[in-house]
């Protein structure tokens, strides 16, 4: 059985199909005949009833109230399934992914082999927002004896938490946040925590102002150094490199730094997604998402990594930092603290800002000087076993 996903996308309904709870969308060429949620075929379908609703569209607005009529909403469909996915598990590890932009980093770094990886809209969304029809199963859950270990990522529903608690009394449970908790996820995340603190669960924040304000541990995004290896090279095909989704921001702050690198005649390479003009600031953009595996062949191929804080100067450092330092890669970046870090090194990590701007000699001098490999300790997640 399958779940149908279906989002906006430039003015239309796009259709993605995958197996509930694991494995990788599909995107569909058409939306599946009416008929097919009528029978086994289709599982639940995920959307947003206001989102399909504003695209005018009458076939994706049809489907999805037909699902609404036939029981085959997901927020009502894939928890009835829940459990019984659960328990074709056996004993096999568990780690949920809470955000569908990381799940292809956190996948990489954080799954090991034999684990079940637990991801797709279906999850986020049973991860991200609390779920009535969760805490109604929970009278109902027979628990188990299985010991395994359940890895939540960006968890926000203290119901999900409860319901996997219940199912697996005797599992070890760590809860891991690695992107900035919004003001309006903050009561979500504080339930979570108490509820934590009180069953022992292990949690961790990747930046330090809320883990001083909610007394939780901070630990740095890390990543697995030796699956890394492969991708770090010598022979640097590129001065410097970006990769991120375009915002207005984003631009401003690479337009200055990209007029120094072309004074500098440095070879540029910018992804910048959704970005709609050919150029900024005389440099080629590509627009279009690249696999990570090839963002880190451009990483390991590029003398320098740009590394721009997205939402606050103050947030806990992106993969972008820890990438870079396991690859041998230099980082320019408009993070005030990272001078402050034990990673820090002139030869490694260059500052600038709207009141420092670089100069052409500082990028040229920088690039040049041979870059000193940072301690494994502060990067690497194999240093903390």
């Amino acid at each position: 059985m399958s779940v149908i996903h279906l989002y906006p996308d430039n003015g239309e309904i796009a259709c993605t199909t995958k197996e509930a709870f694991v494995g990788k969308e599909v995107r569909l060429k058409e939306l599946p005949p009416l008929s097919r949620l009528f029978s086994d075929e289709v599982e639940g379908v995920v959307f947003r009833l206001p989102a399909v609703l504003k695209s005018r569209k009458i076939k994706p607005i049809l489907f999805a109230l037909a699902s609404l009529v036939c029981g085959k909403y997901y927020k009502t469909s894939i928890t009835k399934s829940f459990e019984n996915f659960l328990n074709h598990t056996a004993s096999r590890d568990l780690f949920f992914i809470g955000n569908i932009v990381c799940s292809e980093i956190m996948t990489f770094h954080y799954v090991n082999d034999g684990d079940v990886v637990i991801q797709g809209a279906e999850t986020v969304n049973l991860i991200q927002k609390n779920n009535a029809s969760l805490q109604k199963l929970l009278p109902k859950i027979v628990p188990s004896d299985n010991k395994k270990k359940l890895f939540i990522v960006g968890l926000f529903s203290l119901d999900l938490l409860k319901f996997l608690k219940r199912k697996f009394p005797l599992c070890d449970f760590e809860i891991r946040y690695y992107d900035v908790i919004k003001t309006d996820q903050l009561p979500s995340f504080k339930k979570i925590l108490d509820f934590s603190l009180a069953n022992r669960i292990k949690v961790s924040v990747y930046d330090r102002k809320t883990a001083a304000m909610y007394n939780v541990p901070y630990e740095m995004n890390k990543v697995n150094k030796e699956k890394l290896l492969p991708y770090s090279t010598r022979e640097k095909v590129y001065d410097v490199c970006f990769l991120a989704g375009y915002s207005h921001s984003r631009a401003e702050l690479l337009k200055p730094l990209l007029r120094r690198f072309r004074q500098a005649k440095l070879k540029v390479k910018i992804l910048l997604i959704g970005y709609e003009a050919p150029t900024l600031e005389g440099y080629e953009i590509d627009n279009k998402i690249i696999s990570y595996e090839d963002y880190l062949k451009l990483v390991g191929a590029s003398k320098a990594v740009i590394d721009l804080w997205r939402l606050a100067p103050d947030e806990g450092y992106s993969f972008r930092i820890p990438e870079a330092l396991a690859l041998n890669t230099k980082i320019v970046t408009n993070r005030p603290d990272v001078a402050l870090e034990p990673f820090y090194d002139e030869s490694r990590i260059l500052f600038f800002s709207k009141e420092k701007p670089l100069s052409e000699t500082e990028i040229t001098n920088f690039l040049s000087i041979p870059f000193i490999p940072a301690d494994a300790s502060f990067f690497n997640l194999g240093s903390k076993k």
